[in-house]
């Protein structure tokens, strides 16, 4: 017997088993939709699990429910139809047994009447279901489509605002977390250490005596006061510059999108979605939703390319996107090319019976095409000093990406080194921030040595009179601009290597140093600098840090 046959038998007697109990309890054709819409719920929430059985329920429960005007026949089918899903893994028995325990148990409780009238309604839809062959009622898993975390499904312009408002939240964050360790060391109160406060009585008519650390708390308290207001001005700069960055932006993906698509539809790539924003300064992103078809996939640095050829324009992967295109639908973010690139060497020394040094730089890209880059030097050196300049920095370039100017930041960085201990320990900070698309940059220096601009076989020196981050509260980083070409090499040294040089004038060594460094080779010119300095001193007296920046055309 062939199968097809097998099954129309088995499923003929199982019809012919149901009709022949409802003409043995004489039964209408009301009851025999009924029991069709109870095999239903049953066979569906085995199928298809708890989720679908669900919906099953209650779609003939509102049938039901139109019909007796009762709801709370909806809610017992869609209890069972949750139910079938529920033990679907102990196969169609488990099924079976947890519809008719949900039926049973809902009936007693809120329908009485109708579990009595439909009891044998309920038992044949079942018996139905465990006589119809397994190939009919094979279990289908259905998939969930996946919830894409933030930021990637969101559109494009909320997708911004969100990101810009998230990292303004870690900044605050991490601010917070650094000035919760602020003033933890305890004061003595040696009596000749208090000193007499004016203007404060006390009970008995005279004067209150104070320890002295702590007038000089209160004053380094009050000082920093402005530079937190200011961090607040700034957040607020941040946000409006944002919503008036929303406003400005220009959506232009009809211009594109269709060419985009059938370029893709070529390469076997499915674009569920296009969206291609151009700001005032005519930096461009594009977010696309795709999925690959079949068995390919697709690097995302190859789509920018295909993009790049359809709109002309070259586009690349923004460091937050994903980099492979895979069947599961994602959406990438494309930002346009900018016109330069930089690189960088470093290379560093720990002063004589350290291990580790006080110094620490930052090389890394924030938003906007902007890259950040610079050096800060740690009060004497080893471990705690370490510690100093690493905080710097971590804060310099958290507050940066999320949109701090860079006089602000340091502003910032200042009053948290001002609060940070009893003792002061201030900090050089020598930073950069360059924009790769005009190729501006951007110079700020507190306390931080010349920085050396080799152009050609011209040498120009950037500097400063400053003082230190974490000295007085009002000290303002000096801040100097220079637009800087295709070849031009930037030096950042800390004090260690430029007191280390020969001679008397140590800028005019260091000039004499680099004028002999020819090679392209960054890192080659870092070590080169360090190695002079060093065998120029008798010993290493400081931490020395070099750090080397090249620009060129991209």
């Amino acid at each position: 017997m062939k199968k097809e046959t097998f099954v129309r038998a088995v499923l003929a007697l199982a019809f012919g088993f149901m009709l022949t109990a409802f003409l043995a309890q004489g039964k209408t054709l009301a009851s025999i939709v009924r029991t069709g819409m109870y095999f239903s719920v049953l066979f569906v929430g085995y199928k298809f699990g708890a989720g679908i059985g669900a919906v099953a329920g209650t779609g003939c429960g509102i049938i039901e429910t139109i019909w007796q005007g009762d709801l709370s026949v909806m809610g017992m089918l869609c209890l069972t139809g949750v139910l079938a899903g529920v033990f679907r893994s102990l196969g169609r028995a488990g099924s079976t047994l947890g519809f008719l325990a949900g039926a049973a148990a809902a009936g007693i409780v809120y329908l009485p009447q109708e579990i009595d009238q439909g009891i044998v309604e309920f038992f044949i839809a079942a018996a139905v279901f465990l006589l119809i062959p397994r190939s009919l009622c094979r279990k289908t898993e259905v998939r969930q489509a996946a919830v894409r975390p933030f930021p990637f499904y969101m559109p494009g312009r909320e997708r911004t605002a969100a990101q810009r408002v998230q990292s303004v939240s870690d900044s605050m964050e991490k601010l917070a977390s650094t000035f919760s360790q602020c003033g933890g060391t305890s004061f003595s109160r040696e009596p000749d250490e208090f000193v007499v406060e004016e203007g404060i009585p006390s009970v008995s008519g005279g004067e209150i005596a104070l320890p002295l650390e702590n007038l000089v708390w209160k004053g380094r308290y009050e000082e920093c006061r402005e530079a937190v207001a200011e961090g607040f001005k700034e957040m607020e700069r941040i946000l409006s510059e944002l919503s008036e960055d929303i406003e400005a932006t220009e959506d232009i993906s009809d211009q594109y999108k269709d060419k985009i698509r059938r370029e893709l539809r070529l390469r076997r790539i499915k674009v569920e979605n296009i969206m291609i924003l151009e700001k005032e300064n005519e930096k461009r992103e594009a977010f696309l939703t795709v999925q690959a078809s079949g068995n390919r996939c697709m690097t995302v640095r190859e789509l920018a390319e295909t993009v790049s050829r359809t709109v002309e324009e070259k586009f690349l992967p923004s460091l937050d996107s994903r980099r492979i295109v895979t069947k599961e639908p994602c959406t990438v973010r494309l930002i346009k090319a900018p016109g330069y690139m930089m690189l960088h060497g470093i290379a560093r020394a720990s002063r004589e019976g350290e291990e580790l040094s006080g110094d620490n730089f930052t090389f890394c890209s924030i938003p906007d095409g902007r890259l950040l880059f610079g050096v800060a030097d740690g009060m004497g050196s080893g471990r705690r000093a370490f510690r100093d300049s690493e905080v710097v920095m971590e804060l310099a370039e958290q507050l940066l990406s999320s949109g701090f100017s860079l006089e602000r930041a340091i502003r910032l960085m200042n009053a948290v080194l001002l609060l940070k201990d009893q003792e002061q320990r201030p900090i050089t900070v020598d930073l950069a921030v360059a924009d790769l698309y005009s190729g501006v940059c951007e110079f700020v220096k507190a306390g931080g040595v010349t920085t050396f601009l080799k152009r050609g076989r011209e040498i120009e020196t950037i500097k400063a009179d400053g003082l230190p981050a974490g000295v007085i509260s009002r000290a303002e980083p000096e801040r100097l601009e220079k637009q800087l070409r295709d070849g031009d090499k930037i030096v950042m040294v800390t004090d260690g290597v430029l007191d280390a040089l020969e001679g008397e004038d140590k800028e005019e060594t260091m000039r004499e140093v680099l004028s002999c460094t020819s090679g392209e080779n960054l890192q080659d010119v870092a070590d080169e600098i360090l190695h002079y300095a060093m065998v120029s001193g008798t010993d290493c007296r400081d931490d020395m840090t070099v750090l080397t920046i090249g620009i060129w055309k991209a």
